[in-house]
């Protein structure tokens, strides 16, 4: 017993004396230390909110519990060098065959490693102590450091993450005799964290399956107020310590497993396979052998080049661990398309469209990234790793012979995995009984977006090998390189694409309507681009390729001017220069042409709008009271020309001399006149977009004028990461501002949240809108108005305007419409031009009975529910019709618009749904329509109550969400019971507690509210008027709500006036 203690300590003091040595691992250490800030401050930001701070314990123990990606790359490569080095370093049968005990040294192995990576890690926890003296936080958002549960973090969390990791990572090692084990075991551990996380929603028991807690805790995390989580402690109970609990004995059982199953003999010996039993001929023929003649021309060099990668790819595809992975890919591919098709409330999923169906790519990138990364790495040490370069490396065959045919390899399994992909999405829309596979959307989303990511990452790895000349260095960096930019663009620490390597702006907005629009061209820039910088990288690697007997960097460097030739001149030349001219190209239209601002950047310049015009909050503007335009759309060229006369009237009590002029961007004012009055320009501030003009005569008190505005705008090139949806080449989306705002400042342009104001010298918010008794009625800008507007668009094309379609006619290939507004309109019109399948609905009752019809406007590919919609916009119109009478508006327009957002808007008779609703709903069943049915509900209330004369001011969004809120609640249970209500209900208040948590600001009184918080307005207020309901009984409370709409529809009114709210 004495003897095998000695020998533990012998060895253990050993592998830490050597550990101490390496001075990556100081690299490490520092690295942790780097992390452990980072994830503190950039938790920060996700989690706190106005009143928590930067560093209170709710963010600490979510920066512990999700560890961070450094730790599950440490723990692959120690628990993969603890007893695989003996094997990797050919020294297992000297080790092996000396006196030492077995389970002395398996244990001695596993606790150096184990408290090497231990060691390491604490650099993390440093780097979460030290963050209140970076700097990087201002005083106020910090706290005293809460100790106590800093150390119960530590031990709840941190320390039993650590071993977990590392103790399953590194018996599967073991048990599967190879270092591939510990990958998979760290790999596994990933995806189940992400997998836990984002599957919280669905049940507190997925959480069980994310080894981390970070999933359990994230859960509990989105229910804290602010001040909860500066005071937040987590108990060892309930769901938490069952998850600790099942974790650490699966840990353990496996880490026995490994232990009874570890031999010598067993660890060291290598299987052979023969093809046969039967004996060995002893008899040996005579050999004749043939004459070698050997050819180094260029054909023989790429003809053996083609034979070699065809080997190798048949060689990377036929293990058994390719299959494993696969079948785990179809496993996860499953599961994140069940994911993304679970329901928005209730229980109604979406159809297994092919762009739903390939927004599982992204997700799983990271995985295809890493096994590139891991098989590139195995490819191209295979030779070093059975010794097989002693004889390779003196053959005559070409240095890029071989490196390209290893290349050709990967290229052919990435392009193996794409076309799985396709494979395994028609697989399940067939299975799911959908068979519109839309083959040419795969293609080019799999085939012309993903593919050359997945090459470019394999030449990356091909350079740091060639760099380093090391396996696990090699690992190591290629692996860091991937997950720090996945960190980065995830977490917001580098916004710009051109800096995050593979990444290309546009991967969230591709809509079935407008195709990737402007990122189309956006992705062509950037293949080109990150490709040719690949390419530049690859050429440098065959300058400094190891071969032969191993020698340092310096030294191949030193010799490469032996391999230096004009064919790697001109690869360097050609593709270093095509990589510098598309970075000039995209720095030019993304932060040049379409003026990029990061997300501190527009919040300093709105700051400083804030500062230099709030002063003008007061001030007295015109109101728009009539528009006469004519709008000119050229949907290809992204280009609008406008044309208006704008009649302005003087509200006030006294005269104005002065107007305050705002614009959007990408707007040019080609001429702005007033009819029978001069206009001086006394400030033109282009980079704010405000311009101040002194117009003589003054306007008196009620008088009219007309302004003449002759603009443009016009857009070009692709944006970092605006679809710019309001105009764009099918489905253009826009609103009034593409008239001028007449505002001496505009409250939408102030910086919104109180955790960044008060950085920027502002003072906190309350509330954007003004208090009740301040009269302004439903926008600063007008009040109701009238339009008439003349507009024309490309001739395939239809526009979709509020109000009556007065005429249609084809001139000059071009579609025109003329359309005049209804009486009393808000300002608040929107237009949306695109390509339409109509279905008009003529409804037969009576003829006082409104609306007489009802226009479907729909993508020609999303004519699944027509009829649905149909059925529930009638059943709707029915329901509420008893409490708010006839509908508004001769006929009612249902129109889809691109999935750039998921807002849900109306302007006067139209209804915009974006394509993701009730366009692509699952509806198998009655039970599945429920979801349809309550949202038209909702819409077609809020029509109704849009129609009140409503001051902008606080509580307004309180009248216009939470009531048809509460109506879409009553008429689902009305109509389909308590079962799908309660859902509801329950999703509205976990969408009440996430905003609650998320919140910059401190929460408003739910009948106060302001449009920055729909947590309260819409998910607290219909949640309040449901509870406000069933204490008055629901008949008594609609009887009060129809009284009130009857008897003040055509009166102004504010929110204090809905005194049967209390």
């Amino acid at each position: 017993m004495l003897k095998e203690i000695n020998m533990f300590k012998n060895i253990f003091l050993f592998e830490l004396k050597q550990q101490s040595k390496k001075r990556i691992n100081y690299v490490f250490f520092i690295l942790f230390v780097l992390q452990g800030v980072f994830y503190i401050k950039h938790t920060s930001d996700f989690f706190s909110a106005d009143t928590s701070f930067h560093n209170a314990p709710a963010i600490v123990y979510a920066v512990l519990a999700g560890t961070g990606y450094l730790t599950f790359i440490l723990v692959a490569f120690f628990a993969s060098k603890a007893l695989g080095k003996d094997l990797d370093d050919k020294t297992a049968s000297l080790f092996y065959t000396t006196a030492v005990s077995e389970s002395a040294f398996f244990w001695s192995r596993y606790l150096s490693s184990f408290f090497i990576l231990l060691a390491l890690s604490t650099g993390y926890l440093i780097g979460i102590l030290i963050y209140p003296y970076t700097g990087i936080s201002p005083q106020e958002k910090l706290m005293t450091f809460d100790l106590a549960n800093f150390f119960k973090a530590i031990f709840y969390i941190f320390l039993p993450n650590i071993f977990v990791y590392f103790s399953v990572s590194f018996s599967l090692a073991t048990i599967m005799k190879k270092n591939m084990g510990a990958y998979i075991g760290t790999l596994l551990f990933f995806v189940l964290l992400i997998f836990g996380d984002s599957s919280k929603d669905y049940g507190e028991v997925y959480t069980m399956v994310d080894a981390s807690g970070f999933a359990n805790l994230h859960l509990k995390l989105e229910n804290l107020t602010a001040l909860q989580k500066n005071s937040f402690t987590l108990p060892l109970e309930g769901s938490f310590f069952i998850n600790r609990l099942i974790w650490y004995s699966i840990a353990t059982i496996l880490l026995l497993v490994a232990y009874k199953g570890f031999s010598f003999l067993k660890f060291s010996e290598k299987k052979i396979k023969f093809k046969n039993d039967e004996p060995a001929n002893t008899i040996i023929p005579p050999l004749n052998l043939p004459i070698i003649k050997i050819d180094l021309s260029l054909k023989s060099n790429v003809s053996s080049m083609l034979r070699m990668a065809l080997f190798e790819f048949k060689n990377s595809i036929r293990p058994i661990g390719f299959k494993i992975f696969m079948g785990f890919i179809f496993t996860l591919f499953i599961v994140y398309v069940t994911i993304y098709h679970q329901t928005y409330y209730s229980e109604t999923q979406t159809l297994p469209i092919t762009s739903e169906i390939l927004k599982v790519t992204k997700p799983l990138a990271f995985f295809i990234y890493l096994f590139l990364i891991v098989s590139t790495t195995e490819l191209l040490y295979k030779d070093r790793t059975v010794d097989f370069w002693l004889i390779s490396d003196v053959t005559p065959i070409t240095n890029w012979s071989v490196i390209l045919s290893k290349v050709l390899a990967m290229f052919l399994l990435s392009l193996l995995l794409s076309l799985s992909f396709i494979v395994m999405g028609i697989v399940v829309q067939t299975f799911k009984g959908f068979y519109d596979y839309q083959i040419d959307v795969y293609i080019g989303e799999l085939i012309g977006r993903w593919l050359p990511k997945y090459f470019q990452y394999v030449l990356l790895t091909v350079f740091i090998a060639s760099i380093t000349a090391k396996k696990h260095i090699t690992y190591i960096i290629t692996c860091m390189l991937l997950m720090f930019t996945a960190v980065a663009q995830e977490m917001g620490m580098i916004e710009q694409f051109k800096y995050l390597f593979t990444f290309a702006p546009g991967g969230d907005f591709y809509t079935d309507m407008n195709g990737y629009g402007i990122f189309k061209q956006a992705n062509s820039y950037f293949v080109i681009y990150w490709s040719s910088f690949a390419l530049f990288l690859f050429f440098l690697s065959f300058i400094v390729w190891q071969r032969g007997i191993p020698l340092s960097l310096l030294q191949r460097v030193k010799n490469s001017k032996k391999r230096f030739s004009y064919t790697i001149l001109l690869g360097l030349l050609l593709s270093g220069t095509i990589f510098i001219i598309y970075a000039n190209k995209i720095n030019q239209t993304t932060v040049i042409d379409n003026e990029f601002l990061s997300k501190e950047q527009q919040r300093e310049e709105n700051a400083l709008y804030e500062k230099k015009y709030s002063k003008y909050s007061n001030s007295k503007q015109v109101k728009v009271t009539n528009i006469k335009a004519t709008i000119d759309l050229f949907p290809n060229e992204r280009y609008l020309l406008l044309n208006a006369e704008m009649t302005l009237k003087n509200k006030n009590n006294k005269k104005i001399d002065t107007l305050h002029i705002e614009w959007i961007d990408f707007y040019t004012i080609k001429k702005l006149a007033v009819k029978k009055h001069n206009l001086k320009k006394i400030q033109d501030d282009k980079k704010l977009k405000h311009a101040i003009y002194l117009i003589t005569p003054a306007i008196e008190k009620n008088q009219q004028v007309e302004l003449v505005v002759e603009a443009n705008i016009q857009h070009k090139g692709f944006t970092n990461n605006d679809p710019q949806q309001h105009l764009t080449f099918n489905g253009s989306y826009f609103k009034n501002d593409i008239f001028p705002k007449f505002i001496g400042f505009d409250t939408d342009r102030i910086v919104p949240k109180n955790q960044y104001r008060s950085l920027l010298g502002l003072t906190k918010l309350q509330n954007r809108f003004p208090k009740f008794s301040d009269n302004v009625y439903a926008s600063s800008l007008a009040d109701s108005i009238s339009y008439n507007f003349t507009i024309s668009t490309a001739k395939e094309q239809h526009i979709i305007v509020p109000g009556v379609l007065k005429k249609v006619w084809v001139s000059s290939e071009r579609n025109y419409y003329n359309y005049q507004s209804f009486s009393g309109t808000w300002y608040d019109f929107t237009i949306l031009s695109a390509k339409f399948y109509s279905k008009k609905i003529e409804i037969t009752k009576t003829l006082d009975r409104k609306p007489q019809k009802i226009e479907i406007y729909a993508h020609p590919n999303h004519l699944y529910n027509l009829d649905i919609i149909e059925n529930a916009v009638k059943k709707a119109l029915q329901n509420l019709y008893p409490i708010f009478g006839n509908y508004p508006y001769p006929t009612i327009i249902i129109a889809e618009r691109p999935r750039y957002d998921n807002k849900l808007e109306t302007a006067d008779n139209i209804i915009y749904l974006p394509e993701n609703y009730a366009w692509i709903a699952k509806t198998s069943n009655n039970a599945n329509d429920e979801f349809i049915n309550y949202l038209f509900t909702k819409m077609i209330a809020k029509q109704y109550v849009q129609r009140l004369y409503l001051t902008q001011s606080q509580g307004f969004p309180v009248v216009i969400k939470s009531i048809p809120e509460y109506l879409a609640l009553h008429f689902v249970q009305k109509d389909f019971g308590n079962t799908i209500l309660e859902q509801h209900l329950k999703n509205l208040e976990d969408d009440y507690q996430k905003g609650i948590s998320s919140a910059s600001n401190q929460e408003i009184y739910w009948k106060q509210s302001d449009d920055y918080a729909d947590y309260i307005s819409e998910s607290k207020g219909g949640l309040e008027l449901y509870k406000l309901s069933k204490t008055q009984g629901a008949t008594v409370f609609l009887d009060k709500l129809r009284t009130f709409y009857s008897v003040n529809k055509d009166k102004k009114i504010s929110a204090k006036d809905f005194t049967f709210l209390e």
